[in-house]
């Protein structure tokens, strides 16, 4: 299997990368990252052109080229010696970026040809809280330069989940949308688990932040993990980060689109839980945006309370308590292998 990962720059680090693999190869897969732009340099090296890390994107385009087609088609032929190996143990992923953001000008590493002719099976793209990622740039003399705004980061951020959304448009291959704090295990299923429902997990948390309500949403998704591959919403959680301070429409409107477009868009079913009745205006929405797009929607409601019919309105199955919950997955899903 041929993966192609994308992120912005101060996203996928090489730590994560080795989770990843570890995690795999505790299960009998062999895992293997493979990063581009490392080989870049070596390339330019061998060519007798010098590059100084900080200014690459300042090189000439067709000595650049150069250097990116020379790795590709060396990567192409490594990966599939691998895969001749021992098709079925092994996955090899591409580490690269879909876009980058240099002089104020938006730029493509690559040709949309060029990374289609390797013909991944699965395409993705980690994507993290933006002022994360700003802070980490920032840290970097290659980027602090070019002084980023929050808002450039979010934009960036959209670009690269939009090109790599095309790249497997083009392809006819799944694209999945990973968050960089989701634990080895999503990606892991993600890749050797396909059989597995991708469940997103909607719950308050605007007004339901403290740590008796979050310890219960955290039991349940520990539970509901023996079945599904879950998407935790908290995982990016920028507003829990950004409490009492001013309102801020990019990274509001952002969120919603995050969860919505990117989450809920790639989840075959949505399990929002109620720990207690709050305001949850996202959780409500979520719901009513599966619905609308044919998804099974669940709704888990506590026992002995009264619930309105909008709530119960777009909830295909109402579960009053966990434990009601808990027997209907036993009863009709089995465990992950």
């Amino acid at each position: 299997m041929l993966v192609v990962i994308t992120a912005l720059p101060g996203t996928l680090e090489e730590k994560d990368c080795e989770a990843h693999e570890t995690y795999a190869k505790e299960r009998g897969i062999d895992l293997k990252f493979h990063h581009i732009g490392k080989d870049i340099f070596q390339v330019a090296k061998e060519h007798q052109i010098e590059v100084a890390p900080d200014n690459i994107l300042d090189i000439d385009h067709e000595k650049l080229d150069l250097c990116r087609t020379i790795v590709l088609e060396r990567k192409a032929q490594a990966i599939a010696d691998r895969q001749r190996k021992n098709d079925q143990r092994n996955i090899d992923v591409l580490r690269t970026h879909a876009n980058f953001i240099w002089n104020d000008v938006a730029r493509r590493p690559w040709y949309t040809r060029d990374i289609l002719a390797l013909k991944p099976d699965v395409f993705i793209t980690v994507v993290d809280d933006a002022e994360k990622i700003l802070d980490r740039l920032n840290q970097r003399s290659q980027w602090s330069r070019w002084d980023f705004a929050l808002k450039d980061i979010l934009n960036w951020i959209n670009m690269e989940v939009n090109t790599t959304d095309d790249w497997a448009n083009l392809t006819g291959k799944p694209f999945r949308i990973i968050p960089k704090t989701a634990p080895p295990k999503f990606l892991y299923q993600i890749l050797c688990k396909p059989e597995a429902e991708i469940v997103y997990m909607s719950m308050p948390l605007t007004f339901a932040y403290d740590p008796s309500t979050q310890r219960k949403v955290d039991d349940l998704v520990k539970f509901l993990e023996k079945y599904f591959t879950i998407i935790d919403p908290r995982w990016i959680d920028p507003l829990a980060a950004s409490k009492g301070r001013d309102f801020d429409r990019a990274v509001y409107n952002n969120v919603v689109n995050r969860d919505l477009e990117w989450f809920v868009r790639q989840s075959k079913r949505v399990i929002a839980y109620f720990p207690k009745i709050v305001l949850s205006s996202g959780l409500v929405i979520e719901v009513y945006n599966a619905f609308i797009s044919t998804k099974d929607t669940w709704l888990i409601w506590p026992k002995g309370k009264t619930i309105s019919p909008f709530s119960k309105q777009y909830a295909r199955e109402v579960f009053y308590g966990l434990d009601e919950l808990k027997r209907h997955v036993k009863e009709n899903f089995k465990e992950i292998r």
